[in-house]
């Protein structure tokens, strides 16, 4: 006669490992995926040039953060008539921007910059956002408008 493990136990210890490798496979799925899927992403609601008749103009911008990680630098410029560079160091923010977070900031420029605006044109503004370990970057276009002087 030979002695050896219950059918009742051996699938007792079967369940067991399974369970185990099931916790341990769902840890390391969890632990990947948030790693690849994790992604900065700006939702750009609101993007406004205007020009008055005064030779100021007005740029304003409202960011939300609907990625899911930090960004920690966030970069606005543009390229006006003439091929001017439009890089303000306003417009540069560092702050970091937890996920769900809004950035809104206006900003008022004038002399050569924004003589090379002209009302009516479109405009390409360039949006660069960076966390720890990448980088997200958009570009909007913006037709610039005249408002009175204030």
């Amino acid at each position: 006669m030979r002695r050896g493990i219950t059918p009742i136990l051996s699938v007792v210890i079967l369940i067991g490992i399974a369970l185990v490798g099931s916790v341990l496979l769902n840890g390391l799925s969890k632990d990947f995926a948030g790693k690849t899927f994790a992604q900065i992403e700006y939702k750009v609601s609101n993007v406004n040039l205007k020009k008055d008749s005064a030779g100021s103009c007005y740029f304003s911008l409202t960011l939300h953060n609907t990625g899911t990680l930090p960004i920690t630098m966030t970069t606005i410029n543009a390229t006006f008539t003439n091929n001017t560079k439009w890089n303000p160091p306003e417009l540069v923010d560092a702050t970091t921007k937890e996920p769900g977070h809004t950035y809104e900031n206006t900003v008022m420029f004038d002399g050569h910059t924004c003589g090379n605006v002209t009302v009516g044109n479109t405009y390409v503004v360039r949006i660069l956002a960076n966390s720890a370990d990448s980088s997200f970057s958009t570009s909007i276009p913006v037709k610039a408008s005249r408002v009175e002087s204030v």
